[in-house]
């Protein structure tokens, strides 16, 4: 009886010493997260599922190629999608690759392709570069891919990723807003929506990497109404650069060229997902497409440009700023009518519109045009981006509090229509900053 009694205590003490170790790993497990969400600056326990790292990143095994996105690419009358488009990340120094292309819904139906290089930003440690395959009409189907190296069988257990099919939206205009981090105003946000929407804009398409709980919920907000999309962006950033163990997209953390090829896989992307679309701008949160009447893009593109330029693949705007550091020297309630000191448009840091099925490649300053199409730089047009931002902490701009400006009033044009949307707004999401 008496061993029965320490056999029962010994069990007992290995079973508590086992829940003991589970729970610590548990506990250890919450406050790694936690440490790490809380030096990301997400406020919120809804952001976990944006920020969970390389869940939707598929990575070779020798860790070569991060994989981010793929999108079927149609036939120039979108009969037919023909080839796939994979956006990654890729250290593997210029080898070869094989696309294993699945249909999931049979699960052992997949392919091999051979990859191509469709486009290729330059030298970084893990370069932004697209590789295309075609997709064979025995799987016209497909829904996953995935990467080998040249030569190498694909495997039904292979890691893949989804295959994202874009729409035809004739007519309509997007805009590539690229990634959101870090800490954004809300009622910025707020304001910056409700004028591309009062500007006929149809889709805006944003990639989160980690964001504030107030900014988050007004991108969610627009994505209910089917006017944003939110993808994620994988936190950490994919692939180790030796000498930046924390690199990211703030100040403090950002490294070139690594950091600008990070930031060009978003922008790949979002040129692939948003293919079907008539026009797509690329601008930031900060910025505005603006044209001196006040013209919604459309009518500057149909009813302006295009019968000028005809043959245009897309058009590159000048840039005014409106620094911040100058002071609030306007009216009302908005950003946008209380700063209204600006510089003159200026050729830095400009942006465009472009038309997809006339570009083979697009960044965030500029895209390449197809044979028999050309790019515009408008240097003396009426319409212009708005920047607003604080003074650059780059050497051209060190007199930035000096610097000749003048006073811009045109949003005062807009200033009832906007303050109505804005804080109605506001009020639905509770959101007052």
């Amino acid at each position: 009886m008496s061993y029965m009694i320490r056999y029962r205590r010994y069990t007992l003490k290995l079973y508590s010493l086992a829940i003991f170790l589970v729970l610590g790993f548990l506990f250890a497990g919450h406050l790694y997260t936690h440490d790490k969400l809380k030096r990301a600056d997400i406020l919120s326990s809804i952001f976990q599922n944006v920020v969970t790292g390389f869940s939707f990143i598929t990575r070779l095994p020798r860790g070569e190629l991060y994989l981010y996105s793929a999108v079927a690419n149609p036939d120039e009358r979108w009969g037919n999608f023909t080839s796939i488009t994979i956006n990654l990340w890729d250290g593997s120094q210029n080898k070869k690759f094989d696309c294993c292309i699945f249909n999931k819904k049979t699960m052992d139906n997949f392919v091999t392709k051979e990859a191509f290089i469709k486009n290729d930003f330059g030298y970084s440690p893990f370069s932004a570069r697209q590789y295309q395959c075609q997709i064979p009409q025995c799987i016209m189907n497909a829904t996953h891919v995935g990467m080998v190296e040249h030569g190498t069988p694909c495997s039904a257990f292979m890691k893949t990723i989804p295959v994202f099919y874009p729409s035809r939206e004739k007519g309509k205009l997007a805009i590539c807003a690229k990634i959101a981090y870090g800490t954004l105003s809300p009622q910025r946000l707020i304001e910056w929506f409700e004028y591309h929407r009062l500007m006929g804009v149809d889709k805006v398409l944003t990639m989160v990497q980690y964001l504030n709980e107030d900014a988050y919920k007004v991108l969610l907000y627009y994505q209910k109404l089917q006017f944003g999309e939110i993808d994620e962006f994988p936190l950490p950033l994919p692939g180790k650069v030796i000498g930046f163990s924390d690199r990211g997209f703030e100040e403090y953390r950002f490294t070139l060229p690594q950091c600008s090829h990070d930031k060009q896989v978003g922008v790949y992307s979002c040129q692939e997902k948003l293919q079907g679309y008539d026009y797509v701008g690329v601008v930031d949160f900060d910025e505005y497409i603006v044209h001196d009447k006040l013209w919604s893009l459309k009518d500057i593109l149909n009813n302006e440009l295009m019968p000028k330029y005809p043959d245009a693949a897309g058009f590159t705007f000048n840039v005014s700023f409106f620094i911040l550091d100058w002071g609030d020297t306007g009216s009302g309630d908005l950003y946008l009518t209380k700063y209204v000191q600006r510089t003159e448009p200026r050729v830095e840091c400009f942006k465009n519109i472009y038309i997809p099925n006339r570009v083979c490649e697009v960044t965030t300053h500029t895209f390449a045009a197809k044979k028999r199409y050309k790019r515009y730089l408008l240097s003396e047009h009426n319409t212009v981006i708005h920047h607003y931002r604080e003074c650059p902490k780059v050497p051209q701009w060190k007199n930035c509090m000096t610097d000749p400006r003048s006073t811009d009033l045109k949003m005062e044009k807009i200033r009832t229509e906007m303050t109505k949307r804005v804080k109605a707004v506001q009020k639905h999401l509770g959101i007052y900053n």
